[in-house]
């Protein structure tokens, strides 16, 4: 019998983090298959430009999920309304946060591997993460 796609993600593929400019504003997000990623935003966005400006590749799913949820939380205020992880601050500024969580984070990323496994309560732990160790605003 054929395997049915599963809803829950392979979070030992290797996976991209990216951060996109679409027409001005600001996307960033996570996938295993960015062609397949990249053919969903040209058909949600219709025609408008994409330009992908940062792609970096993690080597398991948990690890860029990770960062890119916590980086969410810490942009949360220049959230696009109805569209987390849509930004409409400046680039610069999205990059900064990137890379200071990045930085300060994959040095003991090991310590957060669990976080995956709890389900829909990971959320939570993806924010407590971002509240205590950014505590200043960027």
């Amino acid at each position: 019998m054929k395997k049915l796609y599963s809803l829950e993600p392979n979070w030992y593929a290797e996976t991209c983090f990216y951060i996109l400019d679409i027409n001005g504003i600001v996307k960033f997000g996570i996938t295993s298959n960015w062609a397949r990623r990249k053919k969903a935003y040209e058909k949600e966005i219709n025609g408008v430009g994409l330009r992908i400006l940062k792609q970096e590749i993690y080597d398991t799913r948990w690890k860029a999920e990770l960062l890119e949820q916590i980086v969410k939380w810490r942009l949360r205020p220049w959230v696009i309304k109805g569209r987390h992880e849509w930004i409409d601050a400046p680039i610069q500024m999205i990059f900064d946060c990137y890379n200071q969580t990045r930085n300060e984070i994959v040095p003991e990323i090991h310590k957060y591997e669990y976080i995956h496994k709890k389900g829909n309560d990971r959320w939570d732990y993806y924010r407590q993460i971002a509240d205590i160790s950014f505590k200043k605003a960027i």
